[in-house]
């Protein structure tokens, strides 16, 4: 049988694990809220690859804007800024610059109201 001294050491161990795990899983909760904030406030700070748009230059002078979505063969397809997908033959194109920045609104902090940016937060950090 143990002492009753190592019993409470390891009970106090057990709840001081139990206490770092919580506070771990408080700190992990506000740092997704800071980053959140950030990528919407800012963008253009750390864009994800598959996230910035491509400015495309048809043979025919023709322009498309937006993020490609898919490459099947010889076609890729692009959502333009409306979310309309628009399928360009590889072979129509001219040139192809990737942009290192993303569709997001950069001024969205200057043109959202805080209580509309309230809310938004607390919808994106409920799903």
């Amino acid at each position: 049988m143990r002492p009753a001294g190592a019993v409470r050491e390891r009970a106090a161990r057990r709840s001081q694990l139990q206490d770092d795990r919580r506070q771990s899983g408080r700190i992990a909760f506000i740092d997704q809220r800071l980053h959140l904030v950030e990528d919407v406030l800012d963008p253009n700070r750390n864009v994800d690859p598959a996230f910035r748009y491509s400015n495309v230059i048809l043979k025919d002078g023709r322009l498309i804007t937006g993020l490609q979505k898919k490459e099947e063969g010889e076609v890729l397809t692009f959502a333009d800024t409306t979310g309309k997908l628009v399928a360009v033959k590889k072979s129509e194109i001219r040139q192809r610059i990737e942009s290192p920045a993303s569709l997001m609104p950069s001024n969205f902090a200057e043109i959202i109201k805080e209580d509309d940016f309230n809310n938004l937060m607390a919808y994106l950090l409920s799903k």
